[in-house]
């Protein structure tokens, strides 16, 4: 459980990465050392992804509650994670697909917004941040097409 908190408590993701280290020489880390862990990391892609492959490595399986962490930071390569996803057989949700319009650069927003299955207000306002400024009325198309109306 300290451990746990330590790593809730981090400030930065190097610091995230260091007690992850430390941790792993002591303890068996569980699911949530690893959730909470990526949640930590939430401003470097680099580290989410080394802490979420030493996990692996440590023997840990990755759920969609991690998969969901790593989508949401900027940064992440977001194809890449939903194609391991896909392999895993590990199916998208709400959460997930949001997550991945979130942290996807701009240039996947519409690859990755077609592929979720049923759009929200949520995931319509995240392919609204990403548009050009003539995508827009597009996006309002689509928001109108899935039964969404932005605000």
């Amino acid at each position: 459980q300290e451990y746990r908190k330590r790593l809730a408590a981090a400030k930065r993701p190097q610091e995230v990465e260091e007690i992850w280290t430390e941790a792993s020489e002591h303890i068996y880390l569980n699911d949530i050392h690893l959730t909470t862990a990526l949640k930590a990391c939430h401003s470097d892609a680099a580290v989410a992804m080394k802490i979420m492959r030493l996990a692996q490595e440590g023997g840990l399986e990755p759920n969609i509650f991690h998969f969901t962490c790593l989508l949401r930071i900027p940064g992440t390569p977001t194809k890449k994670i939903l194609a391991r996803m896909e392999k895993r057989s590990i199916e998208g949700n709400h959460w997930s697909w949001n997550a991945a319009l979130t942290g996807c650069p701009a240039a996947e927003a519409w690859d990755i917004f077609r592929r979720v299955p049923q759009p929200d207000r949520y995931a319509i306002a995240s392919l609204l941040k990403k548009c050009q400024p003539q995508e827009v009325p597009k996006a309002l198309d689509e928001a109108e097409a899935h039964g969404v109306r932005p605000d």
